[in-house]
């Protein structure tokens, strides 16, 4: 994934979705909060952001 983020020549709009969901996983842990079972399959998506 670094590779895609250090680098402009390969621009990928899923991207920002997956720094998304890392961020709230983060957040969602740091609260000790562990889902243990995250897919995308039980993930809530708006249409306006994440």
């Amino acid at each position: 994934m670094r590779l895609y983020l250090d680098n402009p020549h390969f621009p990928n709009p899923r991207i920002p979705v997956a720094q998304h969901i890392g961020a709230a996983i983060g957040r969602l842990h740091s609260a000790d909060i562990v889902h243990g079972d995250l897919t995308t399959s039980n993930m809530l998506w708006r249409a306006d952001n994440i």
